[in-house]
């Protein structure tokens, strides 16, 4: 993750995760294969962490 800016978005107030890159759509270098994949990285760990605390917390469990 080499250039990571910020965290990601999160939309809150929804039946599901929804997390987002931190950017844009970038069209302006959307097909030249340059584009850096870490803020994409980021956003989907926070998913990742954010169904594991889910899923704890509706078990009744302790969110990790």
């Amino acid at each position: 993750m080499s250039r990571w800016r910020g965290p990601p978005h999160i939309t809150l107030d929804l039946p599901f995760v929804r997390t987002s890159p931190d950017h844009g759509t970038a069209f302006d270098i959307a097909g030249r294969g340059i584009a850096d994949p870490a803020s994409l990285e980021v956003a989907l760990a926070c998913a990742r962490r954010l169904i594991a605390a889910r899923t704890a917390l509706a078990d009744g469990e302790r969110a990790p």
